[in-house]
C-alpha cells in the first residue's frame, strides 16, 4: 500500500481517512494483502489499469481482497483506495 490522505468534512461531521494502495498484477495473483481493514467491499473503491471495478468482481475479508480472476499483469496497475 502507498500513501495515506486525511481530509476534514465540513459541519463537524469528523475526519474520513483514505489509505491508498498499489499492487501489480501478474496473471496469476487473486489475494492481495491490504494495509487497513475497511471493513466490506462498501468501504473499497478499487481500479485495474484505471477501470473501476464492480465490488461483485471482488471481496474482502479483514486486510485480505481477493479477485474472482487474476488481475492482468502490469506494474502497479491495481489501485485500492479504502475509506475509513
Amino acid at each position: 500500500m502507498a500513501g495515506l490522505i486525511t481530509s476534514g468534512a465540513g459541519g463537524g461531521s469528523g475526519l474520513s481517512v483514505i489509505t491508498l494502495g498499489a499492487f501489480s498484477g501478474n496473471d496469476v495473483q487473486t489475494v492481495f494483502t491490504l494495509s487497513a481493514d475497511p471493513g466490506n467491499e462498501n468501504n473499497t473503491d478499487v481500479y485495474i489499469s484505471g477501470v473501476y471495478q464492480q465490488k461483485a468482481t471482488y471481496s474482502v475479508s479483514g486486510t485480505t481482497l481477493t479477485f474472482s480472476e487474476a488481475p492482468p499483469t502490469g506494474t502497479g496497475n491495481i489501485e485500492v483506495k479504502i475509506l475509513t
